[in-house]
């Protein structure tokens, strides 16, 4: 939708609301701005036309002054106006990005009219980057029935998932300065901001003790099958008997043969993503630390697995294989989000039990700062006794405590992430009665690094 508005007489002389910000005690901006408004260009322009009146009451010229003023700012104002109703702006930007990583945004500026567009300032909002604001100014001014591309590049920092743009606004204003218009586009853009694959070559899950997906091409231990896939060129390291001597004969270079992998591990991701134990803000939180390493751990254990299913509050994605339910995993775990649990409701793992096969593994991402570290052993065990393999990755709550939430003194705060150490260090206790491999993830340390080697093996 698209709407031309001018701007308010009153607002030529009262401030914005974004001049400047609140401070106690001297508010000097304010005090400022109460003495630079008096002088401001629509200021001038009301004393002239005073003088000019007041002259006109002792010599002819005076009036004649003030009415061509008027006249001139009259004409001023609706070729302004007519260049606001023939300015058209639209926005062009890929459907996908990639998290961490800056995206290219495309401005298209159409003036239709017959009069030449200046002082075009272009205001647009990202929800996917921590400086949500962008601003392109269009010095140059732009010709009758003329076209203009304005190109930016906004970084996604602010987390994986859907984000929005919008709404796109274009001012400009008379080359004077003295009458502004807005051109405003209310239709909202979506991008879809992917997160980062980061590799973790140390991160291992058990294989599955049992499985109903075994077949004749399965085993127990990840190996090679007897199914022929391909052909490579030799690395330092392969097996000499993969050697194939007939081809490296001919070409001259060693090529080796690759089988298909044969494995049969059927993995359960369980991510928890109860708001009461989730801290941080936007691209500095624990969900999207959480999230981050589900993320990794998919993409490297999915060679690996026959089957892989994810679970979470608000996600519940079956059993399946292949890339295409490898992408679908990871467009999940991107759209999440914290969820407020219901009185009464169950923990994830009790709620997730019997989706969980018996003998089948399971990886469990969970941030810790109020978790009840009894209950999550003894969920744990029952795990177990149904010959789950499990694996437990902890992310460190405490670490993103960077100010006081609302109505907390800082003693409070203090003490609750002295209490988030202890419940860490018990839920780690119990991982090594239970022989659970426990990893445990920082604020500002890599995914790579802190799935590389588990903190309880």
């Amino acid at each position: 939708m698209r709407v031309v508005e001018a701007r308010r007489f009153k607002d030529y002389f009262g401030r914005d609301e974004d001049e400047f910000d609140y401070s106690p005690g001297m508010d000097w901006d304010r005090f400022f701005y109460k003495n630079r408004r008096r002088f401001n260009r629509q200021w001038a322009v009301l004393l002239l036309l005073a003088a000019f009146a007041l002259l006109g009451f002792w010599m002819r010229e005076g009036w004649v002054l003030f009415f061509s003023t008027l006249v001139a700012l009259a004409g001023l104002y609706y070729r302004t106006r007519a260049i606001a109703h023939g300015l058209y702006v639209a926005r062009k930007l890929p459907a996908r990005a990639r998290e961490h990583h800056p995206v290219e945004i495309e401005y298209e500026v159409r003036n239709a009219s017959e009069f030449s567009a200046s002082h075009l300032r272009l205001t647009d909002f990202f929800t996917g980057s921590r400086r949500p604001l962008v601003h392109a100014g269009i010095g140059e001014g732009l010709a009758p029935l003329s076209v203009l591309v304005v190109k930016r590049r906004m970084p996604c920092d602010a987390g994986m998932g859907v984000h929005r743009f919008g709404p796109l606004t274009l001012a400009l204003a008379d080359p004077l300065g003295l009458f502004e218009f807005t051109v405003a586009e209310e239709n909202p853009a979506l991008l879809e901001v992917l997160p980062e694959y980061l590799a973790i070559d140390g991160f291992r899950v058990l294989e599955s003790v049992d499985s109903s997906a075994v077949g004749m091409n399965e085993s127990v231990h990840a190996g090679q099958s007897a199914n022929f896939l391909g052909l490579r060129e030799y690395v330092p390291g392969d097996p000499v008997k993969r050697i194939n001597w007939r081809l490296s004969t001919r070409h001259q270079e060693l090529v080796v043969n690759v089988f298909e992998n044969m494995v049969h591990t059927d993995l359960t991701v369980c991510l928890d993503m109860d708001e009461e134990n989730h801290i941080g803000r936007a691209g500095d939180n624990t969900w999207e630390t959480c999230k981050d390493a589900v993320v990794s751990i998919l993409h490297e254990l999915h060679p690996r697995t026959h089957r892989m299913q994810l679970f979470s509050q608000a996600a519940r994605l079956p059993y399946g294989r292949g890339t295409s339910h490898l992408l679908s995993l990871v467009q999940a775990t991107a759209s999440l989000a914290p969820v407020k649990r219901e009185t009464g409701a169950r923990p994830l793992l009790e709620s997730v039990l019997p989706l969980v096969p018996y003998g089948s593994s399971l990886v469990y991402v969970v941030p810790i700062y109020r978790n009840r570290p009894e209950l999550l052993a003894r969920l744990l065990s029952i795990y177990q006794e149904q010959a789950v393999r499990c694996v437990v990755v902890l992310v460190e709550a405490k670490d993103y405590v960077q100010w006081l939430p609302a109505g907390l003194p800082f003693q409070a705060v203090m003490e609750k992430n002295r209490e988030a150490v202890k419940v860490r260090e018990e839920i780690l206790r119990q991982c090594g009665v239970l022989g659970i491999p426990a990893y445990v993830v920082k604020r500002g340390q890599t995914i790579s690094r802190a799935l590389g080697k588990p903190v309880v093996n």
